[in-house]
Protein backbone atom coordinates (compact mmCIF):
# COMPACT_ATOMS: atom_id res chain seq x y z
CA UNK A 1 0.00 0.00 0.00
CA UNK A 2 3.10 2.40 0.85
CA UNK A 3 4.30 1.67 -2.80
CA UNK A 4 0.93 2.55 -4.42
CA UNK A 5 0.72 6.15 -2.11
CA UNK A 6 4.02 6.81 -3.42
CA UNK A 7 2.97 6.56 -6.93
CA UNK A 8 0.19 9.00 -6.50
CA UNK A 9 1.88 11.70 -4.41
CA UNK A 10 -1.00 14.24 -5.33
CA UNK A 11 -3.15 12.71 -3.00
CA UNK A 12 -1.41 12.96 0.27
CA UNK A 13 -2.39 15.68 3.00
CA UNK A 14 -2.28 19.31 2.78
CA UNK A 15 -2.32 18.98 -1.59
CA UNK A 16 -4.64 20.65 -3.25
CA UNK A 17 -7.09 20.69 -6.97
CA UNK A 18 -8.90 22.32 -9.43
CA UNK A 19 -11.25 20.60 -11.97
CA UNK A 20 -14.10 20.38 -13.41
CA UNK A 21 -15.99 19.68 -17.41
CA UNK A 22 -17.67 21.82 -19.82
CA UNK A 23 -19.90 20.50 -21.77
CA UNK A 24 -21.44 21.82 -25.15
CA UNK A 25 -24.37 20.54 -26.81
CA UNK A 26 -26.51 21.52 -30.45
CA UNK A 27 -28.67 19.47 -32.12
CA UNK A 28 -30.85 20.72 -35.20
CA UNK A 29 -33.19 17.08 -35.87
CA UNK A 30 -35.98 16.87 -38.43
CA UNK A 31 -37.66 13.69 -38.27
CA UNK A 32 -41.06 12.20 -39.15
CA UNK A 33 -42.44 11.01 -35.83
CA UNK A 34 -45.54 9.68 -37.38
CA UNK A 35 -48.44 9.26 -40.30
CA UNK A 36 -47.91 12.99 -41.37
CA UNK A 37 -45.95 14.61 -38.71
CA UNK A 38 -43.10 16.04 -39.24
CA UNK A 39 -40.98 17.64 -35.74
CA UNK A 40 -38.15 19.75 -36.22
CA UNK A 41 -35.55 20.10 -33.20
CA UNK A 42 -33.33 22.87 -32.31
CA UNK A 43 -31.64 22.12 -29.21
CA UNK A 44 -28.61 24.13 -27.27
CA UNK A 45 -27.28 23.44 -23.89
CA UNK A 46 -24.34 24.53 -22.11
CA UNK A 47 -23.16 23.83 -18.75
CA UNK A 48 -19.66 24.54 -16.30
CA UNK A 49 -18.88 22.58 -13.14
CA UNK A 50 -16.03 23.61 -11.58
CA UNK A 51 -14.65 22.91 -8.10
CA UNK A 52 -11.70 23.03 -6.02
CA UNK A 53 -10.52 21.01 -3.04
CA UNK A 54 -7.75 19.95 -0.07
CA UNK A 55 -7.03 17.04 1.33
CA UNK A 56 -7.40 16.62 4.71
CA UNK A 57 -5.94 13.35 5.20
CA UNK A 58 -4.32 11.20 2.76
CA UNK A 59 -6.36 10.05 0.10
CA UNK A 60 -9.25 12.25 1.49
CA UNK A 61 -10.27 15.41 -0.25
CA UNK A 62 -12.72 17.67 0.84
CA UNK A 63 -14.31 20.02 -1.75
CA UNK A 64 -16.69 22.68 -2.86
CA UNK A 65 -18.21 22.92 -6.41
CA UNK A 66 -20.32 25.18 -8.46
CA UNK A 67 -22.32 24.96 -11.39
CA UNK A 68 -24.12 27.22 -13.92
CA UNK A 69 -25.71 25.93 -17.21
CA UNK A 70 -28.62 27.22 -19.52
CA UNK A 71 -30.56 25.62 -22.15
CA UNK A 72 -32.76 26.58 -25.03
CA UNK A 73 -35.37 24.33 -27.21
CA UNK A 74 -37.40 24.89 -29.96
CA UNK A 75 -39.46 21.96 -31.54
CA UNK A 76 -41.86 23.15 -34.20
CA UNK A 77 -44.38 20.02 -34.78
CA UNK A 78 -46.55 20.00 -38.32
CA UNK A 79 -49.56 17.79 -37.50
CA UNK A 80 -52.84 17.25 -39.45
CA UNK A 81 -53.11 20.81 -40.23
CA UNK A 82 -51.59 22.55 -37.37
CA UNK A 83 -48.32 23.45 -36.71
CA UNK A 84 -47.57 23.10 -32.92
CA UNK A 85 -44.30 25.19 -31.86
CA UNK A 86 -43.11 25.01 -27.61
CA UNK A 87 -39.79 27.10 -27.00
CA UNK A 88 -38.08 26.35 -23.50
CA UNK A 89 -35.60 28.76 -22.26
CA UNK A 90 -33.72 27.94 -18.85
CA UNK A 91 -31.06 28.81 -16.91
CA UNK A 92 -29.66 27.54 -13.24
CA UNK A 93 -26.91 28.01 -10.84
CA UNK A 94 -25.94 25.41 -8.04
CA UNK A 95 -23.71 24.76 -5.11
CA UNK A 96 -22.23 21.97 -3.25
CA UNK A 97 -19.65 20.55 -0.86
CA UNK A 98 -18.24 16.84 -1.35
CA UNK A 99 -15.76 14.43 0.84
CA UNK A 100 -13.84 12.26 -1.89
CA UNK A 101 -12.08 9.04 -0.64
CA UNK A 102 -9.50 8.11 -3.05
CA UNK A 103 -8.41 3.85 -3.32
CA UNK A 104 -5.59 3.17 -5.72
CA UNK A 105 -5.62 -0.40 -6.97
CA UNK A 106 -2.36 0.00 -9.04
CA UNK A 107 -0.03 2.56 -10.25
CA UNK A 108 -1.75 5.37 -10.98
CA UNK A 109 -5.10 4.13 -11.46
CA UNK A 110 -7.86 3.40 -8.56
CA UNK A 111 -11.61 4.04 -7.50
CA UNK A 112 -13.16 7.24 -5.65
CA UNK A 113 -16.24 7.06 -3.22
CA UNK A 114 -17.88 10.57 -3.11
CA UNK A 115 -20.74 11.69 -0.97
CA UNK A 116 -21.86 15.24 -1.75
CA UNK A 117 -24.98 17.48 -0.78
CA UNK A 118 -25.69 20.00 -3.42
CA UNK A 119 -28.48 22.90 -4.29
CA UNK A 120 -30.06 24.44 -7.37
CA UNK A 121 -32.02 27.34 -8.41
CA UNK A 122 -32.73 27.53 -11.90
CA UNK A 123 -35.33 29.59 -13.96
CA UNK A 124 -37.55 27.78 -16.74
CA UNK A 125 -40.10 29.85 -19.29
CA UNK A 126 -41.98 27.71 -21.91
CA UNK A 127 -44.07 29.16 -24.85
CA UNK A 128 -47.01 26.91 -26.35
CA UNK A 129 -48.97 28.04 -29.42
CA UNK A 130 -51.26 26.26 -32.21
CA UNK A 131 -51.22 28.09 -35.78
CA UNK A 132 -54.09 26.25 -37.56
CA UNK A 133 -53.21 26.49 -41.18
CA UNK A 134 -56.70 26.32 -42.77
CA UNK A 135 -58.11 28.97 -40.60
CA UNK A 136 -54.38 31.05 -40.90
CA UNK A 137 -54.29 32.18 -37.25
CA UNK A 138 -53.09 31.42 -34.36
CA UNK A 139 -55.68 29.35 -32.39
CA UNK A 140 -53.72 29.13 -28.89
CA UNK A 141 -50.68 30.46 -27.11
CA UNK A 142 -49.33 29.91 -23.43
CA UNK A 143 -46.49 31.23 -21.49
CA UNK A 144 -45.00 29.32 -18.79
CA UNK A 145 -42.51 30.57 -16.20
CA UNK A 146 -41.03 28.53 -13.66
CA UNK A 147 -39.16 28.84 -10.67
CA UNK A 148 -37.28 25.90 -9.18
CA UNK A 149 -35.47 24.56 -5.98
CA UNK A 150 -33.68 21.60 -6.01
CA UNK A 151 -31.88 19.65 -3.57
CA UNK A 152 -29.93 16.34 -3.24
CA UNK A 153 -27.77 14.45 -1.06
CA UNK A 154 -25.94 11.29 -2.87
CA UNK A 155 -22.82 9.14 -3.09
CA UNK A 156 -20.71 8.64 -6.68
CA UNK A 157 -18.26 5.74 -7.63
CA UNK A 158 -15.93 6.58 -10.17
CA UNK A 159 -12.12 5.73 -11.75
CA UNK A 160 -9.70 7.99 -12.21
CA UNK A 161 -5.80 7.63 -13.55
CA UNK A 162 -3.01 10.12 -12.94
CA UNK A 163 -1.19 11.62 -16.19
CA UNK A 164 1.61 12.69 -14.59
CA UNK A 165 2.13 13.70 -11.11
CA UNK A 166 -0.35 17.16 -11.53
CA UNK A 167 -3.27 15.95 -13.92
CA UNK A 168 -5.57 12.94 -13.61
CA UNK A 169 -8.28 12.14 -15.84
CA UNK A 170 -11.71 10.72 -13.98
CA UNK A 171 -15.32 9.21 -14.59
CA UNK A 172 -18.23 8.95 -13.09
CA UNK A 173 -19.75 5.61 -12.91
CA UNK A 174 -22.71 6.54 -11.35
CA UNK A 175 -24.60 6.97 -8.08
CA UNK A 176 -27.14 6.98 -5.54
CA UNK A 177 -29.34 10.05 -5.05
CA UNK A 178 -31.71 11.85 -2.69
CA UNK A 179 -33.17 14.68 -4.38
CA UNK A 180 -36.22 17.06 -3.51
CA UNK A 181 -37.34 20.07 -5.50
CA UNK A 182 -40.16 22.65 -5.12
CA UNK A 183 -41.32 24.25 -8.56
CA UNK A 184 -43.72 27.68 -8.67
CA UNK A 185 -45.15 28.02 -11.94
CA UNK A 186 -47.16 31.26 -13.43
CA UNK A 187 -49.31 29.95 -16.60
CA UNK A 188 -50.38 32.86 -18.74
CA UNK A 189 -53.16 31.27 -21.39
CA UNK A 190 -53.14 34.42 -23.76
CA UNK A 191 -55.46 33.01 -25.99
CA UNK A 192 -58.01 32.73 -23.55
CA UNK A 193 -56.77 35.40 -21.49
CA UNK A 194 -56.10 33.60 -17.83
CA UNK A 195 -53.64 33.39 -15.33
CA UNK A 196 -53.37 30.98 -12.52
CA UNK A 197 -50.17 29.88 -10.55
CA UNK A 198 -48.70 26.52 -8.65
CA UNK A 199 -47.00 25.45 -6.34
CA UNK A 200 -45.34 21.33 -6.57
CA UNK A 201 -42.77 19.54 -4.32
CA UNK A 202 -41.49 16.34 -5.56
CA UNK A 203 -39.03 13.64 -4.07
CA UNK A 204 -37.49 10.76 -5.48
CA UNK A 205 -34.27 8.22 -4.87
CA UNK A 206 -32.48 7.26 -7.73
CA UNK A 207 -29.88 5.06 -9.13
CA UNK A 208 -28.08 5.90 -12.25
CA UNK A 209 -25.20 3.67 -13.67
CA UNK A 210 -24.19 6.91 -15.41
CA UNK A 211 -24.88 10.28 -13.88
CA UNK A 212 -25.78 11.87 -17.38
CA UNK A 213 -24.41 11.77 -20.55
CA UNK A 214 -22.58 14.89 -21.50
CA UNK A 215 -18.72 14.76 -21.45
CA UNK A 216 -18.66 17.34 -18.36
CA UNK A 217 -20.12 14.64 -16.36
CA UNK A 218 -18.37 11.26 -17.97
CA UNK A 219 -14.76 13.12 -18.57
CA UNK A 220 -13.30 15.02 -15.79
CA UNK A 221 -9.70 16.74 -16.14
CA UNK A 222 -8.03 17.64 -12.54
CA UNK A 223 -4.82 19.87 -12.00
CA UNK A 224 -3.03 19.07 -8.55
CA UNK A 225 -0.49 21.50 -6.74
Amino acid sequence: MAQEVQDVPSILKGKRVVGGGINLSINDNTFNSGPDVVQDIDATTFSFRPYAGKFIQDKILLGGQFEVSFGNIENVTDQFGNIISTDRESFGIGFGVFLRRYYPVIGKFGIFIQPSIDITFSERDDERSIFDVALGERISEEITESDIVSASASTSLGLYIFLGERFSLETNLGNVAFNYQTEDRSIMDISNNNQFSSDNEASSINFNLINEISFDRLFVVNFFF
